[in-house]
Formats: structure tokens, sequence, C-alpha cells
């Protein structure tokens, strides 16, 4: 048990997953710079890791460039349906 929270620790396969998932995002970029839409869906894979007592515990905000239409296409599920997991 966690003092003074009252939780208790879930062990470490959400943090396995976690890295599972980060590993299946960037091993086909490998050679490629990084573009916005890995930034923050490794941003939102962390916060769906981080959970307690079944629910997200995070608060996250990605700034971008108002004029980049793969900033602006993050959170439209329909051009990009993957996202809808954990973004």
């Amino acid at each position: 048990p966690i003092k003074g929270f009252g939780g208790v620790c879930q062990g470490a396969s959400s943090l396995m997953k976690l890295h599972s998932e980060i590993k299946q995002l960037l091993n086909p970029q490998i050679g490629t710079l990084i573009s916005v839409s890995t930034i923050v869906d490794i941003m939102n894979m962390i916060g769906k890791c981080v959970v307690s007592g079944n629910v997200r515990r995070s608060a996250e905000i990605a700034f971008g460039d108002p004029l980049d239409d793969e900033y602006i296409d993050l959170k439209n599920y329909e051009k990009n349906p993957h996202r809808m997991a954990y973004g």
C-alpha cells in the first residue's frame, strides 16, 4: 500500500505496456524526424498509464502551430482513428 494516499500499486504491467506501445510507435520512425503527432501520442500514452483507482490522473495541454494541419487534426479521429485509444 502507498501510505498517505490509500492506493495500491497495480504492479509493473501498465509500465511494461507503456514501454511496448512507445516502442511500437517509434520503431517504424527510426531515421526520420519526430513528428508533432508522435510527440503528442507519447504524452498521451504516458497520461493513460498514470492511473489511480482505474481513473486517469493526468491533465495535459499540447501547444502547436495553429497553421499546422497535422497539429490541427490531432483530435480528428476520422483522419487519425488509431489515436482514439489514447488521444
